[in-house]
């Protein structure tokens, strides 16, 4: 076959045994899954699709075996001074309220990424958490729980700002 290309049927040909070999690889993919699902991280295995002859091999490729869901954190600025922001060159502060510092410290696992969403739902700052190392933690007053309480804070910079579309 070198230098032609392969036909359907040399493919039948050549890997007779594809099904069988797929089926078993299974067991690898629910080990790697329990490890990982062991370790904190939630994952979810793909379904497994054989194709019911070898003319339908376009429509039953490959997706991956698994997939590994991140975390992430929606808030939604309402009622605070930076409701109003629709991208970094407007928002108000030079750090961005992340979450409570007890939230994001007893995470497990920690959110991927934090969603910050202006009151109009029209942009939102993405926070990665990546970024954490350069959070610092502020004590303020939640006028609307009526206690002082710690939030981490993400300097501006550090947020990526995207569009959302209309107002919802």
């Amino acid at each position: 076959m070198t230098g032609t290309r392969a036909t359907l049927g040399d493919m039948e040909r050549d890997d007779p045994t594809f099904v069988d070999d797929l089926f078993a690889s299974m067991e690898t993919v629910w080990l790697v899954a329990r490890t990982l699902q062991a370790r904190g991280l939630p994952v979810v295995v793909q379904p497994l699709f054989v194709r019911p002859k070898i003319e339908d091999l376009n429509q039953y490729t490959d997706h991956g075996d698994l997939a590994i869901v991140q975390r992430v954190e929606v808030k939604r600025r309402i009622r605070a001074k930076d409701a109003a922001f629709t991208s970094a060159s407007d928002y108000p502060f030079p750090s961005i309220m992340v979450d409570t510092a007890h939230t994001w410290d007893n995470a497990k696992p920690k959110p991927y990424a934090y969603v910050i969403v202006n009151g109009a739902g029209t942009a939102a700052a993405i926070i990665h958490g990546s970024t954490c190392r350069s959070w610092r933690k502020v004590t303020r007053y939640d006028k609307y729980r009526h206690r002082e309480r710690t939030f981490y804070v993400c300097p501006t910079a550090l947020a990526r700002f995207i569009d959302l579309g209309k107002a919802s």
